[in-house]
């Protein structure tokens, strides 16, 4: 159990029950979604409070949530359009 390692904001953990979970910076986010194609329209951390009340315990939670969008065809290609494709919204795990 613990950090696996990783770098440029992404960090790999192992849990106790032998699975394995990746950290993300909202920075890495960005730069993979970059990488990827996508235009990057917004990247942002959303923190939660999930309160257990059964054993009265507060956990706080927080996302990387990114906006993205597919970047327009060139007139010709499939499709034809030049319009931007519908918003993707991704949700991953990260660190506060």
């Amino acid at each position: 159990r613990g950090r696996l390692g990783g770098g440029h904001g992404c960090e790999w953990y192992a849990r106790g029950d032998g699975t394995t979970a990746l950290f993300l910076t909202t920075e890495a986010v960005s730069a993979l979604a970059a990488e990827a194609g996508f235009e990057v329209e917004e990247v942002r951390y959303d923190r939660r409070l999930a309160v257990n009340r059964a054993e009265h315990t507060r956990m706080h939670r927080v996302w990387v949530v990114a906006v993205l969008r597919r970047p327009a065809e060139a007139p010709g290609e499939s499709g034809g359009s030049a319009l931007l494709r519908p918003a993707t919204v991704i949700l991953l795990a990260t660190t506060a």
